[in-house]
């Protein structure tokens, strides 16, 4: 008889316990889910020559987009290629112009290349209005 009331006394401790995780579970749910809106990406259309991206967005634009860029700060980021069909058809139409500005060719001997892939995703930041390159992408033609 003892032991039950030990055994009801832990579960009522035990309950308490995992109650006060719940009163303090909103504002851990407030931190949680502002966390993820600190990383925001935008969608880069094609570079300048320069290896700067002056044209940008929040939304993808179908046919303009060809980059993704992530950044925590609004000042730094990295960027990749955006993997959709219109992206990489755009892309590969003229590598010179829209993949070298910003990204270095590696292991790329296909002839006729049916993807991007990015080896390692490039560094930018945001400078009077465009987002330029500071270290180039990675990509492998394949």
């Amino acid at each position: 008889f003892a032991d039950y009331e030990e055994l009801k006394g832990t579960i009522a401790q035990l309950q308490k316990t995992q109650e006060k995780p719940a009163i303090s579970d909103p504002n851990n749910e407030h931190i949680i889910t502002k966390a993820p809106q600190r990383v925001s990406k935008l969608y880069l259309d094609a570079p300048l020559q320069d290896g700067s991206f002056s044209t940008f967005s929040s939304e993808e634009h179908v046919g303009k987009s060809l980059y993704i860029l992530e950044t925590q700060d609004s000042k730094t980021g990295t960027f990749r290629v955006l993997e959709s069909n219109d992206a990489l058809a755009t892309l590969l139409i003229s590598t010179s112009q829209f993949v070298k500005p910003v990204c270095k060719l590696v292991d790329s001997k296909v002839r006729m290349p049916q993807r991007i892939v990015t080896v390692e995703e490039g560094q930018a930041i945001f400078v009077d209005g465009v987002w330029k390159t500071t270290q180039k992408a990675v990509v492998r033609l394949e």
